[in-house]
């Protein structure tokens, strides 16, 4: 986990998880050990962020919290990771975090985004058309980001 935190600009935050002791083998493996062993990494991944953002929800602005990420929005494409990345500094690298020309992170379980106060109930989902997102957690409303606020 790391933070970086700017005076009056809100908090920064990357997490990841690495793959560690997980071991996945590839090629001539048991292809149910794969997708088990990603569904594994994928619910530590989301157990992580739920307690990362209730962390700072918590101890860094003492009430609710939004995320918001480049590429989770129409508005904010995903090549506008790259300006974040630039705010951190070396930051992601210090976490193992690579951030590729095509925009994919690496590790792949990595997420990357801003947490913010929310106390009018903002939800990235709201402003994204994306149908069937197994990640959706608040029905799409078209219209402007700003009108969520």
């Amino acid at each position: 986990l790391l933070q970086h935190k700017r005076p009056g600009n809100g908090l920064a935050v990357c997490r990841h998880l690495r793959h560690g002791g997980v071991y996945l083998r590839h090629g001539d493996s048991d292809p149910y050990e794969k997708i088990w062993g990603e569904f594994i990494l994928e619910n530590i991944l989301t157990t992580s962020e739920r307690a990362v953002n209730g962390f700072v929800a918590k101890e860094v602005y003492d009430g609710k919290t939004a995320t918001i990420a480049p590429g989770s929005l129409i508005e904010w494409p995903v090549e506008q990771q790259v300006p974040l990345f630039t705010i951190l500094g070396d930051g992601p690298a210090k976490c193992g975090i690579k951030l590729t020309e095509t925009m994919l992170m690496i590790p792949n379980k990595s997420i990357f985004g801003i947490i913010f106060p929310n106390e009018h109930g903002y939800v990235s989902c709201k402003r994204c058309p994306r149908e069937n997102c197994s990640n959706r957690r608040a029905a799409y409303e078209a219209g402007s980001v700003m009108s969520s606020f």
